[in-house]
């Protein structure tokens, strides 16, 4: 990208003569030599001055301030609110001035015939200091509102890119260029983490809320909260910690609210017929329906699109309809899976589930998953049952189709209404119909498939890992004892554990068995070494961040990344070129949004960051996306695995020249893996360029 210093000193100009020009318009001087007196009101005044804050500042600190009406001496009188907290140097001129009012007016008292003297004297000195003041407040806010585009009055923008203690003003009243720097039309965003400090109405209130915090894992536990937090159950302020140690994984939990519009915003019917209507909705792939009848539950897909008259004419003849995967296609749903999955490090998946009234879509059954149902709108009953024994307790897989004499009796049985919440960890087997007077519309919130331990054993010895520690551990390639296949097995277990066969041979056998099982214990012990370890949890990682969903960024976040920052094409020209400096602070996009894996083989140096930045809202929908990273940029890499959520500058990465790391950082902020903290300042192309265009 092209240097901008050119256009940037033209800027600059071009801002002093618009600043003079406010000046003169205001009827105010600007002095080429002021007095002393002039010069120790003017130093008074700019110590009053918010450092960087330009008019607003000025307006919130009229407390120390006195104005002059009707040639009457005021002071003028503001909330506290008003006064910034921080402002020391402000509260002390405050105090200064008031304590020298009144050094005056006993001064007064004790001298009558120099009353009117002195109080000349305070008028003249608090009229052209407050003169001065205000001429600055008047023509920096209208250089502000001049600049501010008035369709997004909402929005804050930088008059300075610097600021200091100094005045934009030298002691001959002249305006120093070098301190009103490029003028940016972009907006000043915050995207430091902050906490969650008002209480949420409703659920599209507590999305947009989230929108301010920083750390995505943060954010997660905020969202996982609100979703479980019941104070029936808990008094307790950290309800999170109550649920993950007494519920998780263990028992169900049902939270009844009595609050209708607790899930306001998250999916409605309005929202179901939408989606019909205007995206492309596929039989099988992303709409079942269903239906449950006489202990027999059937499936009535058609084939092709799913049109929305067709869908309804089946609601209407009693079929339950089930939307697969909806956050493909609602983002309110897509924003709530991508920041819960920040917070539990694994794939988070829904379904929308809608049921005629009096009917039931499902047969009883338990899932590989656990399951949160929200309940969204109308009313369903549900039935929650214990596993039947300790083999179905956290099961891998889900069950088959149950039947009413294989359950047994429920643990649960409530009818669920708009606002309230039901978990129940996976094992549990559940059916639920919706009540006769009214349809029913719920999501189930899924995670932590397939995410147990042994899931990660099955990294650990998989066959490229097994390859892998016998290139390096020789007694793993050694042959097996001659003759074991005689002596191990289940028959040769029953064999000679057989009170009929003890004898001198059965003992040899013995101590051969126990000497087999040794070598393999010592075996298996050897190759779980700390790298193994590391590396089958690295290839577990990968696996989540190839199905996870990608994360879903604010439009603030967008400012900051290369989606919407740098240049564009506008009106014949290109705009918003944007260098990223040695001094820009970068981070990256979320806790859990890439993993970096070192390559088995021949390119033990080559190190791959895996990503799910670009991955598809689709399940598995896009090609597994990684980007390549060299040994030397690795610590870089790392540097920002660390510092997250805090944001680091890109000099201050741990690389030896500024060249890598200034090579590091374009290739994440390209690839979209870092947000700057505050948008790149830009520039347009030359003239020249626009009118080259132009004759083109």
């Amino acid at each position: 990208m092209p240097a901008i210093s050119s256009h940037s000193t033209q800027r600059q100009q071009s801002a002093v003569s618009f600043y003079v020009s406010q000046k003169k318009k205001l009827s105010v001087p600007m002095k080429k030599k002021k007095s002393k007196k002039g010069k120790a009101i003017d130093k008074l005044v700019k110590t009053v001055k918010a450092p960087g804050q330009g008019s607003s500042s000025a307006r919130n600190c009229e407390a120390s301030l006195l104005t002059v009406q009707d040639k009457t001496l005021v002071v003028a009188k503001t909330k506290k609110s008003s006064m910034p907290q921080k402002n020391k140097q402000i509260k002390k001129t405050s105090c200064d001035l008031s304590s020298n009012l009144e050094m005056e007016n006993r001064v007064v008292k004790q001298c009558p015939l120099k009353n009117k003297k002195i109080k000349d004297k305070k008028l003249e000195n608090h009229s052209e200091r407050a003169m001065n003041q205000r001429s600055d407040e008047l023509s920096t806010g209208l250089l502000a509102k001049k600049l501010r585009p008035e369709s997004n009055s909402s929005l804050a923008f930088s008059v300075s890119a610097k600021s200091d203690s100094t005045s934009n003003e030298n002691g001959n009243g002249c305006v120093k260029k070098e301190k009103i720097s490029t003028f940016s039309m972009r907006p000043k965003i915050n995207t430091k983490p902050r906490k969650l400090t008002v209480k949420p109405k409703n659920f599209t209130e507590l999305l947009n809320t989230l929108n301010c915090v920083g750390d995505s894992k943060n954010s997660g536990r905020t969202l996982f909260a609100y979703l479980i937090k019941s104070y029936s159950h808990y008094p307790g302020k950290d309800f999170y910690s109550y649920f993950k140690n007494d519920f998780w994984e263990s028992k169900p939990i049902l939270i009844q609210r009595k609050l209708p519009h607790y899930f306001d915003g998250l999916f409605s019917m309005d929202t179901f017929d939408k989606i019909l209507r205007e995206q492309y909705i596929e039989y099988t792939k992303n709409l079942d329906v269903t239906s449950y009848s006489d202990g027999v539950r059937q499936t009535h897909n058609p084939s092709g699109r799913a049109y929305a008259a067709v869908v309804w004419d089946y609601f209407s003849n009693g079929c339950s309809l089930r939307l697969l995967n909806p956050q493909t296609f609602h983002e309110p749903v897509w924003r709530t899976l991508s920041v819960l999955q920040e917070l539990f490090g694994s794939f988070c998946g829904a379904n929308i589930y809608l049921t005629p009234a009096g009917t039931q879509g499902f047969a009883p059954h338990w899932d590989d998953i656990e399951a949160f149902v929200l309940q969204l709108e109308g009313k369903k009953r549900w039935r929650v049952y214990n596993p039947r024994s300790a083999e179905e307790v956290l099961p891998r897989y889900s069950s088959p189709n149950l039947t009413q004499e294989e359950i047994g009796e429920p643990i649960i049985d409530v009818v669920l209404e708009p606002g309230d919440t039901l978990y129940f960890p996976r094992g549990y087997i559940h059916q639920a119909e919706a009540v006769s007077d009214t349809y029913s519309l719920h999501i189930t919130i899924s995670m932590y498939q397939k995410n147990a331990w042994v899931d990660v054993l099955e990294k650990i010895f998989s066959p490229a890992s097994l390859n892998g520690m016998a290139e390096k551990d020789v007694s793993l390639r050694k042959g097996l004892p001659i003759g074991c296949i005689g002596y191990m097995g289940s028959t040769a277990a029953q064999i000679y554990a057989n009170d009929v066969w003890k004898n001198e041979r059965c003992s040899n056998i013995s101590n051969l068995r126990k000497k087999f099982k040794e070598e393999v214990m010592s075996r298996v012990s050897s190759m779980l070494t700390e790298d193994v370890l590391d590396r089958a949890m690295d290839e577990f990682a990968r696996q989540f961040v190839r199905v996870a969903l990608p994360p879903c960024p604010t439009e603030a976040d967008k400012e900051c990344t290369v989606e919407y920052d740098g240049e564009y094409w506008h009106s014949t020209m290109f705009r918003g070129r944007a260098e990223i400096e040695p001094e820009t602070k970068i981070k990256l996009l979320g806790s859990s949004t890439l993993r970096v894996v070192q390559e088995w083989g021949d390119a033990k140096d080559e190190y791959r960051v895996y990503h799910s930045v670009e991955n598809s809202r689709e399940y598995e929908g896009r090609e597994e996306q990684f980007v390549v990273v060299d040994k030397k940029h690795l610590p870089a890499v790392q540097h920002l695995i660390i510092m997250y959520p805090r944001y680091t500058a890109i000099e201050d990465l741990p690389l030896a020249t500024l060249e890598d790391k200034m090579t590091v950082a374009m290739s994440l902020w390209e690839q979209r893996l870092v947000i700057t903290e505050t948008p790149l300042p830009s520039d347009d192309y030359s003239s020249s360029n626009e009118s080259n265009s132009s004759s083109e």
